[in-house]
């Protein structure tokens, strides 16, 4: 059985990753844990953003885990 650890407790985040694993391993146990991202409450930019998932996926794996998932929100601005 596979274990997914999501990088965050947030419900949105725990269900879209769950919702995207049964696809592939339906008996897989999918948790949430709270990792911190290091970077701003609302990152700003790509870097903060994926540097916030990257930190956030990391973590989550550290905790032995068979994936680590991190989902990191940001605001990026575009021209137009």
């Amino acid at each position: 059985m596979k274990t997914i650890i999501v990088g965050s407790k947030n419900s949105a985040k725990v269900a879209a990753v769950q919702h995207g694993a049964q696809a592939y391993w339906p008996e897989a146990v999918v948790r949430g844990e709270d990792i911190p991202s290091g970077v701003p409450d609302q990152p700003m930019g790509w870097d903060d953003t994926l540097t916030g998932a990257i930190n956030r996926a990391k973590g989550a794996f550290a905790l032995g885990c068979d994936l680590g998932v991190g989902l990191e929100g940001g605001v990026i601005e575009l021209a137009g």
